[in-house]
């Protein structure tokens, strides 16, 4: 339902004479959002929209995508509750110590010699050293959320300059016209965003463009651009698990305890089952898989 009204109003647009892009423009963008006057902006479909569009073969350029990270999309909080950034709330506030660094993004994030780590890890071991994700992990014990991420007023960020050049890695990739930049001029666009984001010195971002496994192979462009998106995205946990399932880049093993391989999606809440049932079931027919949390999305093709 969601591919068809995507694609009909594309050619509802084109019919009409209109710009077929004119959806993905936010109009008086709120204060609270941009932190700027209210102004027209045109950006990219999100992760799940723009997704759609690359993996059926229609890549759409907005005219003004972004082009630095000052006009990030991001969601301003205050420094008091309650408009605390979420990951204060539970970090600080709520004094949650049962939060720590996974192993896998832990070794990958190692792997790479990625300078980011000096942000999104805190230095509370000597090294860096990520818990089993599912497994009961003694808090001491293993590598903490970085500190930068218990500030309350965190910024969120809702889409960034450095998720666009991915996808404009991957479009120009796949041969769509996307400007006269090349794959690997965006790939390494993504990656610079966002380690000026957090801070990095330029040196340390230079030496890693030269790390054999970042630096860009168009025979690895999937793998490349998934890595990287998903570590642009360690405090997005949704544009994470996106990335995982659209780039298929790495095996994730079953949560310890689970029984269960990394789902795909959501089933369908409670609430619809109790309240709109016949929907709920006619929608899960029209699923290859049903209402399962095995069940791809129609974006996740691979």
């Amino acid at each position: 339902m969601i591919k068809k009204y995507f694609i009909d109003r594309i050619k509802k647009k084109n019919v009409e004479g209109n710009s077929p892009y004119e959806f993905c423009i936010f109009e008086g963008a709120n204060p609270q959002v941009y932190g700027l006057p209210s102004t027209d902006r045109r950006v990219f479909l999100r992760e799940n929209r723009f997704g759609f569009f690359l993996n059926n073969e229609q890549a759409h350029f907005c005219d003004g995508v972004f082009s630095n990270s000052s006009e990030n999309m991001t969601l301003k909080y205050l420094s008091s509750p309650p408009n605390t950034n979420p990951l204060w709330t539970i970090l600080v506030q709520n004094v949650r110590n049962d939060y720590v660094i996974s192993d896998v993004f832990a070794e990958s994030i190692v792997a790479l010699n990625d300078p980011r780590s000096a942000v999104y890890f805190d230095t509370n071991i000597s090294t860096f050293t990520g818990g089993v994700y599912g497994a009961t992990n003694e808090f001491p014990d293993f590598t903490h959320i970085g500190t930068t991420f218990n500030l309350p007023d965190l910024e969120g960020l809702l889409l960034s300059y450095s998720e666009v050049s991915f996808y404009l890695a991957e479009a120009a990739q796949k041969g769509f016209n996307v400007g006269s930049t090349s794959a690997k001029d965006y790939y390494e666009a993504g990656i610079k965003a966002s380690m000026d984001y957090w801070g990095i010195d330029s040196t340390l971002v230079d030496a890693y463009l030269l790390e054999a496994d970042v630096i860009y192979n168009p025979a690895n462009w999937r793998s490349q651009i998934g890595t990287q998106l998903w570590i642009a995205s360690f405090n997005r946990g949704f544009e994470g698990w996106s990335a995982i399932r659209k780039y298929d880049f790495k095996t994730f093993a079953p949560a310890i305890g689970s029984g269960e391989n990394i789902p795909n999606r959501f089933k369908y809440p409670q609430t619809e089952q109790n309240i709109n049932n016949s929907n709920l079931n006619a929608a899960a027919a029209a699923m290859p898989g049903g209402d399962s949390k095995a069940t791809k999305i129609f974006w996740d093709k691979n």
